[in-house]
């Protein structure tokens, strides 16, 4: 999250397998529209026109066993407003984060924000001791999230490989395994789900 130059549609399904939001934004699980979901964060409540509270979900670990606390939320959101980020649109209504112990953070917003939940779901958080360790490129080449899928290998321009997390906070996964694999021409993408080579 967060690095690169460009994003598009193809990231989401890498991104979704390895990290978790806050809270995500699900279309048509309860009726139409979207929703609004605990990830993350377990619950939350506005204490006044610009202050929201959020209770952060015990027990979540990062892919690699460091434990996920409100330090890794804060870092998140200061990387995102900064103005060379990729999400630097998240400095338009954040005002600041603030540690309030490490199992809740209080988002200090620029005036009221209707749709701020919304916006959050899809801004996923960063795990700040091992990115601070490896750089924003090493924690690419290997990442690590709180997410249902952990990372196994990258070939370049062949396939992204996961398989799932078994510490994962919403329960266990299928398919156990996940190859992301792109395939740019849409006859060969046709031919390879008949044959079975593909699943979606």
């Amino acid at each position: 999250p967060n690095t690169g130059a460009t994003s598009g549609p193809a990231d989401v399904p890498a991104e979704n397998a390895l990290y978790d939001g806050l809270v995500e934004a699900i279309a048509l699980r309860e009726g139409p529209g979207f929703v609004v979901y605990p990830a993350l964060a377990e619950s939350w409540e506005t204490l006044d026109d610009t202050t929201w509270e959020f209770k952060l979900r015990e027990g979540v670990t990062w892919h690699n066993g460091d434990p996920f606390t409100a330090d890794d939320v804060k870092y998140s959101y200061d990387q995102y407003m900064d103005p060379s980020s990729r999400y630097a649109y998240a400095g338009d209504f954040i005002e600041r984060v603030e540690v309030v112990d490490p199992l809740t953070v209080r988002m200090h917003t620029k005036g009221l924000q209707g749709s701020f939940l919304d916006i959050m779901a899809y801004l996923s958080i960063m795990p700040q001791k091992y990115r601070e360790e490896v750089g924003a490129d090493g924690a690419n080449q290997a990442p690590v999230g709180t997410g249902p899928y952990k990372f196994v290998e990258r070939v370049p321009g062949e396939r992204v490989v996961f398989e799932a997390n078994p510490d994962f906070w919403g329960g266990v996964q299928v398919p156990q395994r996940l190859v992301l694999r792109p395939i740019p021409d849409p006859a060969t993408r046709v031919a390879e789900l008949l044959s079975g080579g593909v699943d979606i």
